[in-house]
């Protein structure tokens, strides 16, 4: 996908290894449209929240921060994010989720945010369980 500033290619962005051609597609897609975003407010209209969270994605990515429809249906692998933030707004549902020896037990309405270089794992999770996930790069 091209990257075009006022009109002009200034690069490509490519994606592989999503875990679907269509999320590749997707992805590829929000990257090309990172430089019109460098100074304008996004709207996202209801309509696009509510497909998204049908499949769990992204909704934004910039270069400093991306922004995700979270959809889990049950528990994850631990994950460490070496650069990014994660701040976790809990829109429906309830989860459990470890970081080191803490269990936070996550509610509709409840913040968690997890600095990077701190593990963390979904180990309870209800069905559907949807969350925004704001991943500030650090």
């Amino acid at each position: 996908m091209p990257l075009l500033v006022d009109g002009h290619v200034i690069g490509a962005v490519g994606v592989s290894g999503a875990s679907s051609a269509d999320e590749d597609q997707e992805l590829a897609v929000l990257g090309s449209e990172a430089p019109s975003l460098r100074s304008t407010a996004t709207y996202i209209p209801k309509q696009k929240v509510h497909e998204q969270f049908q499949t769990g994605g992204l909704l934004l990515q910039t270069p400093s921060y991306k922004l995700d429809a979270g959809r889990r249906s049950g528990p994850g692998a631990v994950e460490l994010h070496d650069h990014e933030t994660d701040i976790m707004h809990v829109v429906h549902g309830h989860a459990t989720v470890v970081t080191g020896e803490d269990k936070h037990l996550l509610n509709e309405g409840d913040v968690l945010v997890i600095p990077n270089g701190v593990p963390h794992q979904f180990v309870d999770v209800s069905a559907p369980f949807f969350y925004f996930v704001t991943k500030v790069h650090s």
